[in-house]
């Protein structure tokens, strides 16, 4: 698995694909983490999985604000 810290230390945009719907919320939550106290976006493909992915980060990483809006 790659450290979260490289995928924030990168030097040009990256886009992560590819990643199993249900491996999303816990990537992000270590997103989040190791971001803090910056500010990440989600640009999910529908509103069901926004949801999903809104709930299921916060069981992950509670201590983070979750924002969501739907589209």
């Amino acid at each position: 698995m790659t450290d979260p810290r490289k995928i924030l230390s990168a030097k040009t945009p990256l886009t992560l694909a590819g990643v199993p719907a249900g491996f999303l919320p816990v990537l992000l939550a270590d997103l989040a983490r190791a971001h803090a106290p910056g500010r990440m976006v989600l640009i999910a493909p529908d509103e069901a999985e926004m949801r999903a992915v809104a709930a299921t980060a916060g069981f992950f990483a509670p201590e983070i604000e979750i924002v969501s809006y739907p589209a």
